[in-house]
This record gives C-alpha cells, sequence and structure tokens, in this order.
C-alpha cells in the first residue's frame, strides 16, 4: 500500500513549534474509503506579553499580526508572556457516510511536531500502511 496523501494548509513556522502560532486547520487526508481526518489547532489563546517582549502592546492581535513579530517558542518559554489560556491540537474524523466530525476531544497537546506525527501516523494505520 502506499503512502497516504497529507494536504498541509499550515506548515510548521520556524522558531514556532508551539500551537499558539497556528489556528485551524493545519492539515487533512482523504482516505480511500472517503473518510476525511483533518488535523487542527483549536482553543483560544489570550496572552499579555512583559515590556520589553516583542508584541509587547499588541493586545488581542490576531494570529497574522502576532506571527509578524518576533515572538518564537523560545520567548514564550521564558516567562516573558503571561498565559490566559492557550490552544492545542486535535484530530478529527468525518466518514463518507456522515455529516458529523468526531474527535477534537482528543489533546495532542501544544507540540507541532508530536502532532502532525501522531497525524501521519493515525492515517497510516486507518489505511493498513505497515508503521
Amino acid at each position: 500500500m502506499t503512502e497516504p496523501e497529507i494536504t498541509i494548509y499550515q506548515p510548521r513556522l520556524e522558531n514556532r513549534n508551539d500551537s499558539f502560532f497556528y489556528d485551524g486547520l493545519i492539515a487533512d487526508c482523504m482516505l480511500p474509503d472517503g473518510t476525511l481526518l483533518r488535523l487542527e489547532a483549536q482553543g483560544d489563546s489570550l496572552i499579555f506579553l512583559d515590556e520589553g517582549c516583542p508584541g509587547f502592546g499588541l493586545r488581542r492581535g490576531t494570529l497574522q499580526q502576532l506571527q509578524e513579530t518576533a515572538l518564537t517558542d523560545a520567548i514564550l518559554s521564558r516567562n516573558a508572556v503571561t498565559w490566559e489560556n492557550n490552544n492545542w491540537f486535535a484530530i478529527e474524523i468525518k466518514t463518507a457516510d456522515s455529516d458529523e466530525w468526531r474527535g477534537g476531544d482528543d489533546d495532542l497537546g501544544t507540540d507541532y511536531d508530536q502532532a502532525f506525527e501522531a497525524f501521519r501516523q493515525m492515517v497510516k494505520e486507518l489505511m493498513g500502511v505497515t508503521v
């Protein structure tokens, strides 16, 4: 069996592995039986940046505005921010015979690389590809 084709809508950004930097659909894959899987960044992020931190003064900025700052994983991890809430990665599945998405409650954490690998492994397992 061949490797499944995964469409990536939001590739991993350099120095930005945390789910904080992503919103909505990350990737999806249509299986031969019509089942659709998608990897999403879900939830809401709200942080307060310390003075002197890149992006300081940008309150409730859009994801695009935040991506245009110099914020990185390293800056987020050194307590330059106060976290009110954060988002996470999750996988959702919709079968060909349903209009309803299942899943999404499975918190894959906030690490892009780990979440994408979990998504890729799930796709391969559902397709019967040896992993």
